[in-house]
């Protein structure tokens, strides 16, 4: 009996270990995946996690080995609700499928026997099915599977086992640390992860804190964390939009007030666009709302500040052309979430535009707000100036020097102990990431040729060839057993006709396709092959024999070249064009430069913190710079405009309070993102603080 518990459990762990190393929104039109995270040209190979069920596999981990056999109790009551497999206290019955998948294909496999090999192997499997020690089990597999070719897959599986954990029981045990580890390969992708969650909630009702880690796990672990920041980020924001409005009542400029339905209503709007030009919006772009918010209300605040000045909607529209220069260039990246941020950003802050002014046309008198009487010629003015100018030198250093971590981890928000185990797994299981590559139905030969290269090194591989040969060879070992049929069915006794019934029964048939035992490597008209090197000189040697072959992990660090290259000519020119559109509005080289000068002091300000504070830059940074960017624009053009109409009082005033307001209102639309857990949401918070701070120290020199 342990010899067949071991048949299929060794076939499956070859591919076990492949994903050691690996709701937020309920709503129908917000997007959950992490393909938008990706290009083209990296999409489909970074998310083959998603549609072979090969990757499908993850680990309940218990710490105390005694509480295994009650897991694997719980588990195998779910198991036809969420897995298609469950490596624990295993039995013949649980494999089934499988086993009958590949006794059925035995035509295809091989050329047929002669009558007496024929007899010889039916008698010696009833003298077998005789004996007192055979159970039911045993005895439905010989009847199935007469010629043992039970044995072929498990000698297959167990070749290819890359694990240092030893199987006890059913169970996979770490000598060392005196962890049980229970394998279980779920039915469905990772992406789904109100499955999953539906799972866990289940075991949790019976079992305190099931450990689950895998590319299932992580999913969930990454969305929960979403949903919990998202919550979060509403309760600031509505705190802080409370206390902001609490301070415009305080000082008095009630009519201020008006201007929040107004891109209240137009992120709204630009959330429709979004559904409708994408199809869903993704959670991390709805998570820039109340960042457009703060950002649009800067043409808001400048409107009704200046309302008695007529040249304040060109002010107005060349701030808005400038951010929107920008944001097109960046909408232009081969990153979707990048392309749909930007889209979003683009819209919301266009309606808001439009809708602010339609309301000062129609309704100017709740447009209208007294400036304050800001002091020209501060004693503090010549700090700031000192200030100022150390944190433009600190940028343009930082260009050169500062780093950003794009490596795609930034993504996968993982609990403290789940990173343990990961690490843990991954070690155990021999500390190499396995090599895959993606076959057409239409190229499979190619399939033949890596068998036979790997059975000449000696090498692991998992593909099609290994379980089925070619279509042809196939067609040939099919005739031989139907010319041989007739007389190998005349030698059959009326025993073994009874006995063997159901390996009759399937005469000459094949498995419905693709069977059982290929299933974890097909996906639609895709065929995986999976190599699972044991030294760095494996998977060197495979990689030059086979180019087309790569990791997860060198799939995913290619991200950051892209993203790199994208940044290193949509950054330059964004700032021409933006350069270009002051040069145009004001007609001076120097102070369209000089109008730039708010968004240097806002990166002067955000290295400034990485050097001091320790906070991290990531690729979810850069989107951040890329709004500093945008609205650092507008403070440069209004600060210009004001420093130009100094005898013109009332202008002045007018022009720096609205950018007193409009600093903190970005800044408090964006610090809830500051308070988040998931890395990325957290370091955009970082990001768009001390870029607004920064930007407002620039802009009110």
């Amino acid at each position: 009996m342990k010899l067949i518990q071991n048949l299929i459990q060794s076939y499956l762990f070859s591919i076990v270990f492949l994903c050691s190393a690996g709701n937020a929104f309920e709503s129908h039109w917000i997007d959950r995946s992490s393909g938008v995270f990706f290009p083209p040209q990296l999409k489909e190979l970074i998310t083959v996690n998603q549609n072979f069920p090969a990757f499908w596999w993850n680990f309940f981990v218990v710490e105390e080995p005694t509480n295994a056999a009650s897991l694997c109790q719980e588990l195998k009551q779910v198991s036809s609700l969420y897995f298609t497999r469950v490596e624990c206290e295993t039995d013949v019955a649980d494999y089934q499928e499988t086993v009958r998948d590949w006794a059925r294909d035995l035509w295809v496999r091989s050329p047929s026997l002669s009558p007496e090999q024929f007899q010889l192997q039916l008698n010696a499997v009833l003298t077998q099915a005789s004996l007192p020690s055979t159970n039911e089990s045993i005895l439905n597999l010989l009847r199935l599977d007469p010629f043992s070719t039970w044995k072929e897959l498990r000698l297959k599986a167990e070749q290819r086992m890359p694990t240092h954990l030893v199987r006890l029981h059913g169970y996979l045990r770490d000598p060392e640390s005196s962890r049980t580890v229970i394998p279980v390969q779920f039915k469905f992708p990772p992406n789904q992860t109100d499955r999953t969650a539906e799972l866990m909630n289940h075991l949790n009702r019976k079992w305190p804190d099931p450990i689950l880690i895998g590319p299932h796990s992580s999913n969930l672990s990454n969305e929960s964390q979403i949903k919990k920041d998202m919550n979060q980020v509403s309760f600031f924001g509505a705190l802080f939009l409370a206390l902001s409005i609490g301070l415009i009542i305080l000082v008095r400029r009630n009519r201020l007030l008006f201007l929040l339905p107004v891109v209240f209503i137009a992120t709204g709007l630009s959330s429709i666009c979004t559904i409708l030009v994408f199809g869903t919006i993704h959670g991390l772009t709805f998570a820039f709302g109340t960042g457009i918010i703060g950002l649009a209300l800067d043409y808001g605040f400048q409107a009704a500040f200046n309302s008695h000045q007529p040249r304040i909607w060109r002010s107005n529209l060349c701030g808005l052309m400038t951010t929107i220069v920008g944001l097109t260039v960046l909408m232009m990246s081969s990153i979707p979430l990048l392309r749909q941020m930007m889209f979003f950003a683009i819209v919301g802050i266009g309606f808001s535009f439009i809708l602010f002014f339609l309301f000062s046309k129609f309704f100017p008198a709740s447009f209208q707000a007294k400036p304050f009487r800001i002091q020209i010629g501060s004693p503090l003015k010549k700090w700031k100036i000192v200030l100022s100018t150390f944190l433009l030198g600190l940028s343009f250093c930082g260009i050169f020097i500062v780093k950003p971590d794009l490596n795609m981890s930034q993504f996968d928000f993982e609990p403290p102990l789940a990173q343990t185990l990961n690490r843990w797994m991954f070690s155990v299981s021999g500390g190499i990431a396995p090599l895959f590559e993606l076959h057409r139905t239409d190229a499979l030969d190619e399939t033949e040729r890596e068998k036979y290269w790997a059975d000449q090194k000696g090498y692991s591989v998992e593909n099609y060839a290994q379980y089925l040969p070619t279509l042809s060879k196939q067609f040939s070992n099919l005739k031989s057993w139907q010319s041989q049929w007739p007389d190998l069915e005349k030698t059959l006794t009326n025993t073994q006709r009874k006995f063997f019934e159901p390996f009759l029964k399937n005469k000459l048939s094949q498995a419905p396709f693709p069977p059982a035992y290929l299933y974890p490597l097909n996906h639609q008209d895709q065929w995986l092959t999976l190599w699972l090197p044991h030294t760095e000189k494996e998977e060197m040697e495979i990689k030059q024999a086979f180019p087309k072959t790569a990791s997860l992990r060198e799939i995913v660090s290619k991200f950051p070249e892209v993203l790199g290259h994208e940044l290193l000519w949509m950054a330059p020119i964004s700032l021409l064009l933006a350069t270009l559109v002051h040069v145009i509005y004001f007609r001076k080289l120097t102070l369209a430069l000089i109008a730039l000068l708010p968004f240097f002091t806002g990166m002067g300000l955000l290295y400034l913190a990485k050097l001091c504070l320790g906070i991290e830059l990531s690729f979810i940074s850069m989107i951040g710079v890329i709004m500093v960017f945008g609205f650092s624009l507008d403070y440069g053009v209004f600060a210009t405009d004001a420093s130009l109409a100094r005898a013109d009082r009332p202008l002045f005033n007018g022009y720096f309070t609205g950018i007193y307001f409009a600093a903190f209102a970005t800044g408090v639309g964006f610090l809830p993102l500051a308070f988040c857990t998931h890395q990325i949401l957290h370091h955009l918070g970082q990001t768009l603080f001390f870029g607004t701070v920064g930007t407002f120290l620039g802009a009110t020199i």
